[in-house]
């Protein structure tokens, strides 16, 4: 059976990454906004990241989701493609 904690970090490690990307922030600047240091950042977009609820907290907020967000299954990347007319 699958170890759940390492399917929640995995998420958690993925959409960290897409939404920092989305936003266009930098791991320093992510780390300024939610103050962390930046190596927590680091930490939790590695996968490998076991964090405090303060700190899940502060990211949260930084990226504007909630923490169920940060924590749930990536959302598919797809991309629209508008017909041509």
């Amino acid at each position: 059976m699958a170890n759940p904690i390492t399917g929640v970090s995995k998420n958690l490690s993925e959409n960290i990454h897409a939404l920092r990307s989305a936003r266009g922030l930098s791991q320093s600047k992510l780390a300024e906004i939610a103050s962390v240091p930046r190596s927590t950042i680091t930490y939790l977009e590695s996968g490998a990241g076991n964090p405090s609820l303060q700190n899940l907290i502060r990211v949260a907020g930084a990226l504007q989701v909630s923490i169920p967000e940060l924590l749930q299954k990536p959302r598919s990347r797809c991309t629209l493609i508008k017909k041509k007319n």
